[in-house]
């Protein structure tokens, strides 16, 4: 039975990597449990078989860019908690 996160995007942010920084939408079931995709990355944010959330450039593969705690059972997205947030990414402000 898939378990399903109650939010659809996810803002990725401060990683000190701008090609990870992104908004996440979800866009199907891996592992049981939402997978989601960057909007203009195309990497993909979802739970790996090795127990842990994983940010990558394919569905499962290792190694990770960005990785969330391990052991980790929880149904939505982990990395860090500066890292994600359960909303779209604000536009940014001109200075």
């Amino acid at each position: 039975m898939a378990v399903y996160c109650a939010n659809n995007d996810y803002c990725i942010s401060g990683t000190g990597f701008p090609s990870y920084d992104d908004v996440y939408t979800q866009a199907g079931i891996y592992n049981l449990k939402d997978y989601f995709v960057g909007s203009v990355n195309g990497y993909y944010l979802f739970y790996s078989n090795s127990g842990y959330w994983c940010l990558s450039d394919t569905l499962d593969s290792s190694p990770c860019f960005l990785q969330g705690k391990y052991p980790y059972d929880g149904i939505c997205p982990d990395l860090t908690f500066a890292y994600v947030s359960a909303s779209v990414c604000p536009t940014p402000t001109p200075t």
